[in-house]
């Protein structure tokens, strides 16, 4: 008998300073098949992406030291076509038509408020790996 493949190797970065949400969305992913790694700020996840190149970005708004918003532009902006071309997920408490717009302009694939369903995180998740492009 064999056994199921798992989703992949793929990197998935959460940037999120709430800890338990870190833990929350980590275990998730894991049981998923990807490997999670975590930045509990902007800085921190800038030196990540350039060091580490994850697949995808799940990316909150309200960080320390620098903002969901400078990560997402940095990402956007690098020269590292493989960097610049990195889905992002925004995940935040902001909710409003205004910062989702302004989210989706800067680059973000996916703009999801909290609290949200991890099981429709995770088809969020699934759909970029696999090279799908939409937003929401």
């Amino acid at each position: 008998m064999f056994e199921e493949v798992s989703a992949s190797e793929e990197k998935i970065l959460v940037v999120e300073d709430e800890k338990d949400l870190v833990s929350l969305l980590e275990y998730n992913l894991a049981k998923k098949g990807y490997v999670p790694m975590a930045a509990l700020d902007g800085l921190t996840a800038c030196r990540m992406i350039e060091e580490r190149q994850p697949d995808l970005i799940l990316l909150d708004i309200m960080l320390p030291d620098l903002s969901g918003w400078e990560v997402c532009r940095i990402v956007r902006n690098h020269k590292n076509e493989k960097i610049s071309n990195t889905p992002i997920i925004m995940l935040t408490a902001l909710s409003g038509d205004e910062d989702r717009l302004r989210g989706l302009k800067l680059g973000a694939n996916y703009y999801i408020s909290k609290p949200f369903e991890i099981r429709n995180l995770l088809l969020n998740v699934a759909s970029l790996i696999s090279g799908g492009k939409g937003q929401q």
